[in-house]
């Protein structure tokens, strides 16, 4: 994470992306690009975090009694 801080201060304040000039629904172009490359750059670490709070939510006792499974059955 802390790489993904430093590229993005250098994107945006030592000129990397000082070419990219104009504005968009009232926002800079460059903004617009950095925060598409940080959601992309970010979407790793999501999906990542999400197995991992589900292995936690399907490993403890006291969540499984309050959600617990429903193996495969469909109600309806």
């Amino acid at each position: 994470m802390p790489a993904i801080v430093v590229v993005v201060n250098v994107l945006v304040f030592h000129g990397a992306l000082s070419q990219f000039t104009g504005v968009s629904a009232g926002i800079a172009h460059y903004v617009w690009i950095v925060a598409g490359a940080t959601s992309i750059t970010l979407v790793p670490f999501a999906v990542l975090l999400s197995f991992v709070l589900r292995i936690g939510r399907d490993t403890d006792p006291i969540a499984r009694r309050v959600h617990p499974p429903d193996h495969g059955r469909c109600e309806g």
